[in-house]
């Protein structure tokens, strides 16, 4: 649809080939990126806003929560495991990039985690990401968070 004219672009930061998306179709030949560097936008965007953009997000329908409230309780407990695990292995998985002097570890850790899990931890970052939905005509009223996520995770 890109190609053929049918869409003006396209929500897309996978660019290389994967089993998400197996089209052959080079992208780049029609459409460019929002921003020509992306590293420098999200430095400047986190240094002026203290957000990390949050891009991903967990959903149940309500009528499944309802009738089996533990789903949601065991998603988060399920998502947040795999971050530990993930976390735990970064160390070791970018050591030989420190070795070999590509890339350089901070003398101190992160003071803050610039992703948090969890409804009480990011509530900053959701309740500005409701007010971006609401001022850009997305929605149209400005939701209640506490309407939107189930009264389980709300001190997550």
């Amino acid at each position: 649809m890109l190609a053929s004219g049918e869409l003006d672009a396209t929500l897309l930061y996978i660019n290389d080939r994967n089993l998400v998306d197996r089209s052959r179709l080079d992208v780049t030949e029609y459409a460019e990126p929002l921003f020509r560097d992306a590293a420098a936008e999200t430095t400047r965007y986190y240094s002026e806003t203290g957000l990390y953009p949050i891009n991903h997000a967990v959903v149940v329908r309500r009528s499944l929560a309802e009738q089996h409230p533990w789903i949601i309780l065991n998603l988060f407990k399920a998502f947040e495991a795999a971050r530990a695990l993930a976390q735990a292995n970064a160390g070791a998985w970018l050591q030989p990039f420190v070795e070999t002097g590509q890339l350089e570890m901070p003398a101190i850790g992160l003071q803050d985690d610039p992703m948090p899990y969890g409804f009480a931890r990011a509530r900053r970052e959701i309740e500005i990401l409701a007010d971006y939905v609401h001022r850009q005509g997305l929605t149209d009223r400005r939701l209640s968070l506490e309407d939107i996520f189930a009264a389980s995770t709300l001190e997550l």
